[in-house]
């Protein structure tokens, strides 16, 4: 009889200790796969917010505006910027613009004052760019000329205010005077971002210039791309078509601020995919050994009746094999049934971060990956095979006799 089919016949017969091997193997494998794929949903979420909230892909400032951006710095800006924007939008592989002024503001409402980060929009472009018509809660965007506002959930909670309420906004001007211009809100709405939903509100962009008085400039464009990886080389070409002009422009890649989060949130995230992938293993090695450790009398049975040390560890090598492709194909496939339901409906982390500053959304939505898949299910055969060679090695040159007298 082949060595294959005893094997079969071994785990058959032994159906209560390869379900116990099969369910550990299994689960470690279902496990590493959801948190690959939790992982890769954190980094494409860390990233989708950077571009969409803080720092496009390229991005267009006055070239003194970073140095001294903590303290809102209004009158260096980017000048003549509608036609920066009609320029920009004739360009090919441009996906969205997104003009805006940030500007410090503080709402004044029934004699109390509560400090928030204005942001002036073209909510026409905006749509576009960030989709922020996505995350209303409650009332519509307003449009140009309008004086009304967006205002997020979290910001609203202190003063109790709501679609039609009118707020106060006192603002600097780009003159270093100060201005203030009362708005009613249009719509709340629930920023992915929890530091940006407790602080942002959104006027349109006209009545910013208004505000601040800052005439058609604006303090940075933002710019999305069909493909990501052509940022550096539209940035260099920007610069080369507005040499002359104090502008700092640059890729999301070579933002300090920006794509450092991303390096450190890929370094922390594989840090706890190492350590869980060390924890899976551990699960299977140890069950792989204990299973094979505990079958000394049935090693000392089948040596006593001929079988060789090398038959031996082929024999228990084909059952941990046949076992862990089963287990590690039923682990991927519950693994992959259960991401793909996650990348719908997404996991809400809701208060757990607060006070967490980095730009993670409140929803994470895990990514399935073919490539990822495929590796978790080929490293749970691996590592099976290899935690039940070498205790198999090791047993299979034990004695016969002594093997039996093991209890």
């Amino acid at each position: 009889m082949r060595l294959s089919q005893v094997a079969l016949r071994n785990i058959s017969r032994n159906r209560r200790r390869s379900l116990l091997s099969g369910i550990a193997i299994g689960v470690a494998a279902m496990s590493i796969l959801l948190l690959f794929a939790l992982v890769d949903g954190m980094e494409e979420d860390l990233a989708r917010n950077l571009h969409d909230f803080y720092s496009g892909m390229v991005r267009i400032r006055h070239s003194d505006y970073d140095a001294n951006e903590l303290v809102s710095p209004l009158h260096l800006r980017v000048e003549d910027a509608d036609a920066k924007v009609a320029t920009l939008q004739s360009l090919e592989g441009v996906a969205g613009l997104s003009p805006r002024i940030n500007f410090p503001t503080s709402i004044y409402r029934e004699g109390e004052t509560y400090n928030a980060q204005g942001i002036g929009t073209d909510f026409a472009l905006e749509v576009g760019y960030s989709g922020i018509d996505e995350y209303l809660v409650d009332g519509t965007l307003p449009v140009a000329g309008e004086r009304r506002m967006v205002i997020g959930t979290g910001l609203a909670a202190e003063p109790e205010v709501g679609v039609g309420d009118s707020l106060t906004l006192l603002s600097p001007t780009m003159r270093r005077s100060s201005n203030a211009i009362t708005f009613e809100i249009a719509a709340t709405i629930s920023l992915p971002v929890a530091s940006l939903n407790n602080m942002a509100l959104y006027i349109p962009l006209d009545q910013a210039r208004r505000l601040v008085q800052m005439d058609n400039s604006v303090t940075e464009i933002l710019v999305k791309l069909d493909n990501e990886r052509d940022s550096r080389e539209l940035a260099s070409s920007l610069l080369e078509r507005w040499e002359g002009e104090p502008l700092r422009i640059v890729s999301w890649r070579d933002i300090p601020s920006a794509y450092s989060f991303i390096e450190l949130a890929r370094g922390v995230y594989n840090g706890m995919a190492i350590v869980f992938f060390l924890l899976g293993s551990t699960v299977i090695i140890t069950t792989t050994m204990i299973v094979i450790f505990e079958r000394m009398r049935e090693i000392g049975t089948i040596a006593a009746m001929g079988m060789t040390g090398r038959q031996i560890i082929q024999l228990f090598f084909l059952e941990a094999l046949f076992i862990a492709i089963a287990a590690a194909f039923a682990g991927v496939v519950v693994g992959s049934a259960i991401t793909l339901v996650l990348q719908q409906v997404g996991i809400d982390l809701g208060s757990a971060l607060d006070g967490v500053e980095l730009e993670i959304g409140s929803t994470i939505y895990p990514k399935w990956n073919l490539l990822t898949t495929g590796f978790v299910f080929a490293y749970s055969v691996v590592v099976t095979g290899l935690a039940s060679y070498f205790p198999s090695r090791k047993v299979a040159r034990i004695e016969p006799v002594e093997a039996l007298h093991t209890t």
